[in-house]
């Protein structure tokens, strides 16, 4: 995400906008969020469509199936239309090194054919290998990720809703956030799920989302933990029973483990004086999930949170050697997690 004139701009803008006017020849898609590059992947293929609903003119290849040979044979090939997209997933040519076969690409890059899009997706690239250079010199690349800071995700909102016809009471729209855990792929299959149970209303209320909107169970986890920290163990296993109505027992399980060790990452950060803003890069999370753990774990000492880490070590052992249901194993965890 980036801004032109003080306003927020994100990839996938980026990318309806060149589908509108003119593609680059050579692209670069990489990052984290699957999601938002599926969703450009849908739009870059729109004008390509629109020539061509059969989709002859799109090709999709897997750059661990077919040699970069292949690969610039085919976006060299004529089409009966006036544009060609080859799409090229997973290349590993980032991480392998320069080998002699990568210079058919290297080539294509000075002379590409004006007549197609050639674009590479990848989860991720290493910027110092000569392929990324080289492609980032003749080409376009964009890293895609999700929002960082709250203001951000509440942008990223409002151009969700924009694009459905919908808008938020006031107030609702940090409810909703909070529901769904700060995650595009959720925001928008919650927000398909609101725009058909509020037809034929336009305007989502707190109600609405109350209603419809299933708490994600990171978010829920944040709740149980609270709970806990506040030794009330009615409130914890009210909690548990509420997440695992809907929640896999051992998903559970291994997202309240990866949460204690996030706080109990963020406990040990303090201590050390690390500050609140450097967490997300300690802990490898993004900055609005490290700004809560780093609120949340306030609350707690070492000794705690190394005895919940002990305590979810031990159940997950248990579920593992088949002593008891996953779900009673939980609930007496939690039961000694609140004792003094």
């Amino acid at each position: 995400m980036g801004k032109e004139g003080g306003v927020a701009v994100f990839e996938i803008d980026q990318v309806c906008l060149a589908a509108q006017n003119t593609l680059p020849l050579i692209y670069l898609w990489y990052g984290e969020d699957r999601y938002l590059i599926q969703e450009a992947l849908r739009e870059i293929k729109r004008p390509y469509l629109a020539e061509d609903p059969s989709g002859s003119n799109i090709e999709v290849i897997s750059a661990r199936e077919a040699p970069p040979s292949v690969i610039v044979e085919r976006v060299n090939t004529y089409s009966f239309f006036s544009g060609r997209l080859v799409i090229v997933e997973d290349p590993p040519y980032f991480q392998s090194g320069d080998t002699a076969e990568l210079q058919v690409l290297l080539d294509y890059f000075r002379d590409p054919n004006p007549g197609a899009c050639l674009l590479f997706c990848a989860e991720s690239v290493n910027k110092g290998s000569k392929f990324y250079k080289a492609l980032q010199k003749s080409g376009v690349v964009l890293e895609f990720l999700s929002p960082r800071r709250n203001q951000e995700w509440l942008i990223w909102l409002k151009r969700e809703l924009e694009q459905r016809a919908l808008s938020m009471e006031p107030g609702a729209a940090e409810l909703f956030l909070t529901q769904t855990g700060h995650q595009t792929g959720m925001i928008a299959q919650e927000l398909d799920k609101l725009a058909v149970y509020c037809t034929p209303s336009a305007k989502i209320s707190a109600a609405d989302i109350q209603e419809v909107v299933i708490a994600n169970v990171e978010v829920s986890i944040f709740d149980l933990l609270d709970a806990v920290g506040q030794r009330s163990v009615a409130q914890a296993i009210g909690k548990l029973e509420e997440i695992l109505r809907t929640e896999n027992a051992l998903k559970v399980l291994a997202t309240l483990t990866g949460h204690v060790r996030l706080l109990l990452g963020a406990v040990v950060w303090r201590q050390k004086g690390g500050k609140g803003a450097e967490l997300a890069a300690a802990l490898g999370v993004n900055p609005y999930r490290a700004q809560k753990i780093w609120q949340q774990s306030a609350g707690w000492s070492y000794v705690q949170l190394v005895k919940g880490m002990a305590l979810c070590l031990e159940t997950e052992q248990g579920a593992k050697s088949g002593v008891g249901a996953v779900e009673i194993l939980l609930a007496m965890m939690v039961v000694r997690f609140c004792e003094p």
